[in-house]
């Protein structure tokens, strides 16, 4: 049986320092960790010996204790990234890998705009100022690659880059540690650099979109902004994470492959991407009928 060579709270400790994430989620991180650690000492397991039999006996635990499945899920989230962190750094094996979610999978609820609501959108801020320079080029970036407004918020003047007469911008993906690449077009690369020599800002290291004060935007201030523009323009009962969705949606109906759509959106598995073709096929139907019906009906003829 394997053993953890140093205490389990040094361990913690040290794999909360080197997370990139935000205070608070890191201090969410760490109680949910504690609050495992006690569990473990106050049923007398030893905590530098830790197996599969013990997590799921903590897992029990908490379903006794009558939380939902989503709470459940958000208990063992670090928990399973402080077990891989610790195969990766070969100190332990990753005996949190197999422990399945208590959540299932359902399709996506909220609405995809249309192309016609995005055009709408974009149309609807003039561009005669810093902001809304900042704006329109923020919006049309998510609108086109479907980036999180995290990832949006992560990125820096010098992530946008030219290679062989291609447009890229850098983005870092949520959980990642190194950036991928996406190749932009032309028309969204020279909305960002019009709203970059506005600013007129000499240092290329900077935050890429900021607010008034020069500060980096935060994921939620980026959302707030789509939010409040999605109403100027009229398009109701949408979010901001509603443009990463038309991203998706909009991409599989002009018949791109779901694979093309997963590397797009960084999802870590394609059953997460074909959530979007569940929602898609259930909008259809609506729609066009079951097909069979209608092909029975054509037989039919009654």
């Amino acid at each position: 049986m394997q053993t953890l060579d140093e205490p389990i709270n040094d361990l913690i400790n040290e794999f909360l320092a080197d997370q990139d994430i935000a205070e608070n989620s890191r201090n969410l991180y760490e109680k949910e960790l504690r609050y495992f650690t006690t569990w473990l000492v106050k049923n007398k397991v030893n905590p530098a010996k830790i197996e599969i039999p013990n997590l799921l006996g903590y897992k029990n635990y908490l379903k006794n204790r009558k939380l939902s499945p989503y709470t459940i899920d958000n208990y063992f989230a670090p928990i399973k990234l402080f077990f891989k962190n610790l195969d990766q750094l070969r100190k332990y094996k990753n005996i949190a890998a197999n422990i399945k979610n208590e959540r299932k999978l359902k399709e996506f609820t909220k609405r995809a705009l249309t192309p016609r609501e995005i055009k709408k959108l974009l149309n609807s801020i003039e561009r005669k100022n810093i902001y809304n320079l900042r704006d329109y080029a923020m919006i049309k970036l998510i609108a086109l690659t479907g980036m999180r407004c995290i990832e949006t918020s992560r990125l820096n003047i010098n992530d946008l880059q030219t290679s062989k007469n291609n447009y890229l911008i850098n983005i870092l993906g949520k959980g990642q540690n190194e950036k991928r690449a996406l190749k932009i077009p032309e028309s969204a690369a020279n909305s960002i650099i019009e709203y970059i020599e506005q600013r007129k800002d000499p240092d290329y290291k900077n935050p890429l979109f900021v607010n008034r004060f020069n500060n980096r935007l935060t994921g939620q201030a980026i959302g707030t902004i789509i939010k409040n523009r999605c109403e100027k323009a009229g398009i109701k009962d949408v979010t901001a994470h509603s443009l990463r969705h038309s991203a998706a949606v909009n991409g599989i109906k002009a018949g791109q492959n779901i694979y093309d759509i997963q590397k797009l959106l960084g999802h870590s598995s394609v059953r997460i991407t074909e959530l979007y073709l569940k929602s898609i096929e259930k909008e259809n139907i609506k729609i066009k009928g079951n097909p069979v019906i209608n092909a029975l009906n054509n037989v039919y003829k009654i």
